[in-house]
């Protein structure tokens, strides 16, 4: 699908790659001018509290372009683009709306049930970000803490984390698993019983201690768990262990993990909270040299392709979702989802773009709002709450056929 739109001085041709994604390659022309914006717009303007998808550098001619992928969404309440062009003496622009055909457009979800998903707390003393980001779970079914919620993991921040949910979310249920700084960094000899207690101690607090109304848990080996939340259950692997490495102990885990989900294949979504990625799906992959975090990554990736419809949240990367390539990616032929969650402190932006705006780079937070057939995952920043563009995503299970 080609969108062609000339006027006032500008011209912007959009190819959209796939329908109901905003993959595609935007060339954008305004003679005179050295930049140009491109956010998401209603008729009456840009949407508010959503953060622009393109900032284009023009050359002397004026021509300039971005190609976006990653299999992002375009959200419900866009039906326009909104195009900006600042001249080349800064003070002036031209501003414009270009009508989205109505094929690729988007409409609103049916939602059975919201989760708040965030990671990399890395909470030490000052707890004024971690609170502002609980605050923005209100309202939530659930919050998920995809690891790396203390900065050294000892019993003193455990405390401050413990208060922070206390005075913010006191009845929201809150699933957690465990992070490489969960942990206090500890000499070869001392004894492993001493790295992960308070971690452990708190989850207890989470799942058995508080006002909060969690359902029945099945428990599996080395603290891995299972919650079933209507037809979506939450699944907890605990993957660091003694020096803070991502290991799977003997297998253990695994091979509850296998069983569990051949007992549950009924289920529309297994949402499994992993604080590493997968290598094959860890969007710093190339960077990291190919190397997996996850001791037996292989042996997971297997499960998680037998059984299908997954949704793989991990943390660790700090990577924006703001990142030119995404940090989400939909396996067609087995119904899995990959949700590399950045982080709630300012994050990494592995991109060769001229223009990096330092709104991309923000901390951030994700509404996963999940009905049987499909998942609508939106990313919020905890400084303004504003919404990313780069980071709205929509898959639906009707679209792809086995």
């Amino acid at each position: 699908m080609e969108v062609y739109w000339g006027k006032r001085g500008m011209e912007l041709k959009v190819k959209f790659f796939e329908q109901g994604t905003m993959d595609g390659s935007y060339c954008f022309y305004a003679p005179g001018c050295v930049v140009g914006f491109l956010s998401w717009a209603d008729e009456d303007g840009a949407l508010k509290n959503w953060i622009p998808f393109g900032y284009i550098p023009l050359d002397a001619y004026g021509r300039g372009s971005v190609r976006l992928l990653g299999g992002r969404g375009i959200p419900p309440a866009a039906t326009h683009i909104y195009v900006r062009a600042v001249q080349d003496d800064l003070t002036q622009w031209r501003e414009s709306l270009i009508p989205i055909p109505q094929e690729c457009r988007t409409l609103p979800m049916q939602e059975e049930i919201h989760f708040c998903v965030m990671s990399d707390l890395h909470l030490s003393t000052k707890m004024g970000t971690v609170m502002q980001a609980f605050s923005m779970a209100k309202g939530a079914d659930a919050l998920l803490l995809a690891g790396d919620m203390t900065n050294d993991g000892t019993k003193h921040q455990y405390d401050l984390l413990k208060n922070c949910l206390s005075s913010i979310l006191p009845k929201t249920p809150v699933f957690s698993v465990i992070g490489n700084h969960d942990i206090p960094k500890i000499s070869p000899d001392q004894k492993e019983q001493s790295d992960t207690e308070h971690y452990y101690r708190f989850q207890k607090w989470l799942l058995e201690g508080t006002e909060r109304k969690v359902p029945d848990i099945e428990y599996g080996p080395d603290g891995a768990y299972a919650v079933r939340l209507g037809k979506v259950e939450v699944i907890g692997l605990q993957v660091v262990t003694n020096q803070r490495k991502f290991l799977f102990k003997e297998g253990r885990q695994l091979e509850w993990l296998d069983q569990h989900l051949a007992k549950n294949q009924q289920l529309s979504w297994h949402l499994i909270l992993c604080h590493a990625p997968l290598l094959h799906h860890n969007p710093k992959r190339e960077a990291e040299t190919n190397h997996p975090y996850l001791n037996r990554d292989q042996q997971l990736q297997e499960i998680v392709d037998r059984y299908g419809r997954v949704i793989f949240i991990s943390g660790h990367t700090h990577l924006s979702m703001d990142n030119l390539d995404g940090c989400v990616e939909w396996e067609k032929n087995s119904y899995n989802l990959y949700v590399n969650d950045g982080s709630i402190r300012p994050t990494d932006l592995l991109s060769n773009e001229i223009i990096q705006p330092s709104e991309w780079k923000n901390g951030t937070v994700l509404d996963i709002r999940i009905c049987d057939a499909e998942v609508e995952i939106i990313t919020r920043s905890v400084r303004d709450g504003k919404s990313h563009a780069r980071g709205y995503y929509r898959v639906k299970k009707g679209d792809i056929k086995r």
